[in-house]
């Protein structure tokens, strides 16, 4: 599976998912929902889960995804801007 690359910070996905890890009004105003971590998304394949996107760092493996599930692959430096965590798995 071919995956975007994004790089900016900037970019609108990125700002997207910054504002939902901050705030959980706007996740509940926009019905979206963070997972993190490898685990978190295999469960989430495994039980046929509604995703929309799954963001990993570069080299780490994109698991075989739904057709209609936007990929997408960034630097370690802007998964840290986006992730809840404080070591992102990636």
């Amino acid at each position: 599976m071919n995956a975007e690359y994004i790089t900016s910070r900037k970019n609108p996905l990125m700002t997207q998912i910054r504002r939902l890890t901050a705030s959980r009004s706007h996740r509940r105003e926009q019905g979206l929902f963070l997972g993190d971590g490898v685990k978190l998304l295999e469960e989430a394949l495994k039980w046929h889960a509604p995703l929309t996107t799954v963001v990993v760092s570069e080299g780490v493996e994109l698991p075989n995804l739904p057709p209609e599930v936007r990929a997408v692959q960034v630097p370690r430096d802007v998964m840290e801007t986006i992730s809840p965590m404080k070591t992102p798995q990636g």
